[in-house]
C-alpha cells in the first residue's frame, strides 16, 4: 500500500513538471498579404480546403504534410508564426483560376517554394496573381424565386499556361 502511494506522487509530480516543458509559446509573428490583381484584391472561394498557400515549419521532427494558410473571401490571407523560426512556403499541387507569379510551375508538376527564414514580428507580403478569365458587367436579379444573372466572361491574355476549359460559373 505503502509503494502505491509512493508512485501515486510520483506519477502526479511528473506530469505537474513535465507540462512545463512541453508546452511552446504562442506563435508571435504574423505573416498576412492579399492576393493581388491589377493594384487590387482578387476575391477567392476561401473554404479552408481551397487554400492555395501551405506552410512547412522546418526543423527536427518538424516536416510534415503543411498547414493551411488561412484565407479570407476579399482575397487576403494571414498565418501566426513563431519568432525565430524558418518556413517554406508553396502552393498545392492542384489547378487553381489564376496563376500566381511568384510561385511558378515546375517542369516535372508542383510549384516552386519560398523561404521565409528567421520570421520577425509582422510580415506582409502581396501575390500578383494572373486570372485566366475575368469576370465583368456583372448583374443579378430575383425573378419568380430564381436567381437570374447575367455577366460577360473574357479569356485574360497574358497567362503563361494553358487557360483550363470553364466548366461551371
Amino acid at each position: 500500500m505503502k509503494n502505491k502511494i509512493i508512485l501515486y506522487f510520483a506519477a502526479v509530480i511528473l506530469c505537474a513538471t513535465a507540462c512545463e516543458y512541453d508546452n511552446y509559446e504562442a506563435p508571435n509573428a504574423r505573416f498576412h498579404g492579399t492576393l493581388m490583381y491589377n493594384n487590387k484584391a482578387l476575391p477567392f472561394d476561401a473554404r479552408t480546403d481551397r487554400s492555395p498557400l501551405l506552410f512547412y515549419q522546418s526543423g527536427y521532427a518538424l516536416e510534415d504534410t503543411g498547414y493551411d494558410m488561412a484565407m479570407r473571401f476579399d482575397g487576403t490571407f494571414s498565418q501566426n508564426l513563431f519568432t525565430g523560426e524558418s518556413y517554406k512556403l508553396t502552393l498545392k499541387n492542384r489547378d487553381y483560376p489564376f496563376e500566381i507569379d511568384e510561385f511558378p510551375k515546375l517542369p516535372g508538376g508542383g510549384y516552386d517554394t519560398l523561404y521565409v527564414d528567421n520570421v520577425k514580428g509582422d510580415i506582409e507580403k502581396n501575390f500578383n496573381v494572373t486570372p485566366y478569365y475575368d469576370i465583368s458587367n456583372v448583374s443579378a436579379t430575383v425573378s419568380d424565386g430564381e436567381i437570374v444573372a447575367t455577366f460577360t466572361v473574357s479569356k485574360v491574355s497574358g497567362t503563361k499556361y494553358a487557360a483550363p476549359a470553364i466548366k461551371k460559373i
